[in-house]
């Protein structure tokens, strides 16, 4: 369950940092409304996905611990975008869709590694 959690966590990070205009068209959000500092904010949350992910895969117990909290903050952060008039409803939808399933694989991965032990 740990791996399938990296496993998406990865994808994720890795198509975000690549194909940051494509990934944003996704979430409804065209490349009119992008700046560059958009797209490079992006590609930096998919840097740390995609690290946190591999890591994850890769049997790291630091990650494992760490993609709670940080899917935690980045619903705060969808939380506050979700305010913002110029941020498509569908954007922060999608986001908080994937960052909810990391927390749930990340969250079951864990209950069932302590229900094992």
């Amino acid at each position: 369950m740990h791996r399938a959690a990296g496993g998406l966590a990865t994808a994720v990070g890795i198509t975000t940092t690549l194909a940051p205009g494509p990934f944003l068209r996704q979430f409804g959000i065209k490349s009119d409304q992008t700046t560059g500092t958009a797209v490079w904010g992006w590609r930096m949350f998919g840097i740390r996905t995609a690290l946190i992910g591999g890591l994850i895969v890769s049997g790291n117990p630091a990650a494992r611990a760490a993609m709670i909290p940080v899917q935690a903050a980045d619903q705060v952060t969808f939380a506050l975008a979700a305010r913002d008039p110029e941020i498509p409803t569908q954007a922060v939808n999608l986001a908080r869709a994937i960052s909810g399933t990391l927390i749930l694989t990340g969250g079951l991965a864990a209950w069932l590694e302590r229900r094992e032990s």
